[in-house]
């Protein structure tokens, strides 16, 4: 986490599952963005696979443990180049600009500093967490 920008900064979180940053700060100031969902375009199948077949699509990545088992990130991942593609992993555009108004909430799974509103995420996203979902706040 504290390593150079763009790469990917993998950890084992409670013992038992892969967590994923992509590190977005200078060398030294451990800053990243949390990796915590994603909706599955291509490679369903082997997704499905890898989460040992869960009953609905939405279920293959929504959630940081559930994302890193689907896309086969484990701590071998760890300092991989997301520009570079070093590692066979990357972080690509598809084209789709991002929400005008992202849905901006507090963080999930943490005890400290939980009033800051750092998730943000598309409003109403199918693949988005819903447990918890935040309501849109000011700022």
């Amino acid at each position: 986490m504290f390593g150079p920008c763009v790469h990917l900064y993998v950890y084992l979180n409670y013992g038992m599952h892969w967590g994923a940053n992509a590190v977005c700060g200078e060398i030294g100031e451990g800053v990243g963005v949390l990796l915590r969902a994603i909706e599955p375009v291509a490679g369903i199948d082997l997704m499905r696979q890898a989460r040992h077949y869960p009953a609905k699509n939405r279920e293959i990545g929504s959630g940081p443990g559930r994302l890193t088992q689907a896309m086969g990130i484990t701590g071998e991942l760890n300092g991989a180049d997301l520009v570079g593609n070093d590692h066979g992993i990357s972080i690509v555009s598809d084209g789709t600009p991002p929400p005008q108004e992202p849905e901006v909430g507090r963080r999930i799974g943490i005890r400290h500093t939980t009033e800051k509103p750092w998730r943000w995420h598309v409003p109403a996203h199918p693949h988005v967490s819903h447990w918890r979902r935040h309501r849109r706040q000011p700022g």
